[in-house]
């Protein structure tokens, strides 16, 4: 069993660092760290946000990664206060990343948008549950967090 120190220092059962694969343990320790948070420009505190998360999933758990985080995006949606809906997108491989090269042509890359009421509400899913689901699920399809962020929806026009 893995364990996030303080520190930020991936350990093993018996408290020793454990080597392995470098992605891996970025994504176990960027999945831990919350992210910025959000500069407000006269906007209130509780305005609605979205947090993105680009994901790396190998080719041969893509499939059964989708269908996973289709039924944890709606249970999320349904049980965790503030967070109010899912946008699940495929698309291609990041251009610009230079550690992405590694990865070749073997993997999925996936952008997802949790739409939530507020900063606040997503302060208290990062603290009380985000890291253990993190931790198990890059375990079992073995993806790379590439990138998260935390945008606020200044306004919306219509056609």
């Amino acid at each position: 069993m893995l364990e996030i120190h303080n520190d930020n220092i991936i350990t093993n059962k018996i408290n020793q660092p454990k080597s392995g694969d470098y992605l891996k343990q970025t994504s176990i320790l960027y999945a831990s760290n919350p992210p910025t948070i959000i500069p407000l420009v006269d906007i209130p505190s509780d305005s609605k946000i979205i947090y993105e998360v680009n994901l790396s999933v190998p080719k041969e758990k893509a499939n059964e990664f989708v269908e996973w985080l289709n039924i944890y995006s709606r249970v999320l949606c349904q049980t965790i206060p503030g967070f109010t809906n899912c946008n699940v997108f495929s698309q291609p491989k990041p251009f610009g990343l230079h550690w992405l090269s590694e990865e070749g042509d073997s993997k999925c890359y996936f952008l997802i948008q949790y739409h939530i009421r507020s900063q606040e509400y997503l302060k208290e899913y990062l603290k009380n549950g985000q890291t253990k689901v993190s931790v198990t699920e890059i375990d079992r399809f073995k993806y790379n967090i590439i990138s998260r962020r935390v945008i606020r929806n200044l306004f919306t026009i219509s056609a």
